[in-house]
C-alpha cells in the first residue's frame, strides 16, 4: 500500500461519523432551542412586568373646604325654680299644691324624667306626692278634678341612689313614662303634697329637690 494512498475505509466508520454529526446537530439545535426558550422566558417576564405596571389603579382626589358643623342645644327650664313649696307647719290632713311649668328653650326636641331628692326619710316617706298633667285648675279643691295622674307615692327616699324616680326614667334612651317636648313647647304639671291623717312624724322637717332630667330624642 502506497503511503499517499488514502486509507481504506473500515466498516462502520461512516455510521460512526454520521452519528457524531447527528449528535452535534442535535446539540446545535438544542442550543438554539435553549436560546429561543430563554428569549421566550425573558419575553414572558417582560410581558408580566408590563402587565403588572399597566394594572396599577388610576386615582384622583378632590377636597371640599369650609364645611361647618354646630351642635344644637337641649335646655329645660322649670318655673318656679326655687322654694316652690314652703309649708312650715303641716299637720296631719294638711295639703299643698304647686304648678310647675316645664319649658323646652333649646333648639331640639327632648324627653325628660323627674326625680326627687330629699334630705331625710322620716317625714319624706310619710308625705304623699301626686303629680298630674293637663289639670284645668291646680288648686287644693280642684287639683284632681281633671287631667291624668303621672305619679303618686312618697315624696322621697334617701336610700335610693340618684334620688327617687317620679316620672319616666333618667337613664339614656326612651323609657316608659318619659315626657316629650318639642322646641319652644311647654307643659304644666300639678304637684300635690299631703300629710295623711295617719302620719306619725312630729317635730321633723325635710327638703325636696325635684330634678328635671332632659335628653335629646333624635338618634337616641
Amino acid at each position: 500500500m502506497c503511503p499517499d494512498a488514502p486509507s481504506p475505509r473500515r466498516r462502520g466508520a461512516t455510521s460512526r461519523w454520521h452519528t457524531k454529526r447527528e449528535s452535534f446537530s442535535s446539540f446545535l439545535e438544542g442550543s438554539r432551542l435553549a436560546r429561543v426558550l430563554a428569549g421566550a422566558w425573558v419575553l414572558l417576564l417582560a410581558i408580566g412586568t408590563l402587565s403588572l405596571t399597566s394594572a396599577a389603579l388610576l386615582t384622583d382626589s378632590e377636597s371640599t373646604t369650609a364645611n361647618t358643623f354646630s351642635a344644637t342645644t337641649v335646655i329645660i327650664d322649670a318655673n318656679p325654680a326655687a322654694t316652690a313649696f314652703n309649708v312650715p307647719t303641716m299637720r296631719p290632713g294638711d295639703e299643698a299644691v304647686l304648678e310647675i311649668t316645664t319649658v323646652n328653650v333649646g333648639a331640639a326636641a327632648f324627653r325628660y324624667a323627674i326625680t326627687s331628692i330629699t334630705s331625710e326619710d322620716v317625714l319624706a316617706s310619710e308625705l304623699v306626692l301626686t303629680i298630674r298633667e293637663s289639670v284645668t285648675s291646680c288648686t287644693v279643691g280642684d287639683w284632681d278634678a281633671s287631667g291624668a295622674q303621672l305619679y303618686t307615692g312618697k315624696l322621697g327616699d334617701t336610700t335610693t341612689s340618684g334620688g327617687l324616680i317620679l316620672v319616666g326614667d333618667p337613664s339614656s334612651g326612651a323609657d316608659t313614662g318619659d315626657r316629650v317636648l318639642a322646641p319652644a313647647a311647654t307643659e304644666d304639671l300639678c304637684f300635690h303634697v299631703e300629710l295623711p291623717v295617719s302620719a306619725l312624724a312630729q317635730n321633723t322637717g325635710t327638703t325636696a329637690a325635684f330634678h328635671f332630667n332632659a335628653e335629646q330624642t333624635d338618634n337616641n
